[in-house]
């Protein structure tokens, strides 16, 4: 019997409401655990609150844009290391670039295909399992 892994707490910031429903209809699947913020206050209070390893965040809000989410997160050294995907309709490559510079692990525009939204969470998973694995390997 293979051990069932933990729900992935994934936190979603876009303050269009259509965009939460799209990506919560591609997150309905077992594997996460989706929290979702309409605006940047709330996104850094959920986040606060419940530390999830996973942040896919819009890049242009009315209140913080993506990339001082990305910002404030990683400055943030009370939680383990957090997977931000910078969702956007915004392809010029100058902002890919700023939100990477940001702090941003990945960077996908919209529209986006679901298919490939729920691999590039999987990479983040991944990637949130190598950090614990090596924190972990460094306590030993």
């Amino acid at each position: 019997m293979t051990e069932a892994r933990p729900k992935f707490p994934v936190l979603v910031v876009d303050d269009s409401p259509v965009y939460r429903k799209l990506i919560e209809h591609a997150l309905e699947d077992e594997a996460y655990s989706p929290l979702f913020a309409k605006n940047g206050h709330q996104a850094l209070e959920l986040y606060a609150k419940h530390g999830p390893s996973i942040v896919i965040t819009d890049w242009m809000m009315p209140d913080f844009s993506g990339q001082e989410i990305c910002e404030r997160i990683r400055g943030d050294l009370q939680h383990q290391y957090t997977y931000i995907i910078v969702l956007t309709s915004i392809s010029e490559k100058n902002n890919v670039v700023k939100g990477l510079a940001a702090g941003a692990d990945d960077y996908l525009t919209k529209p986006f295909d679901p298919g490939e939204l729920l691999a590039r969470i999987g990479v983040g998973r991944r990637t949130i399992d190598l950090h614990r694995e090596i924190e972990r390997k460094n306590k030993l």
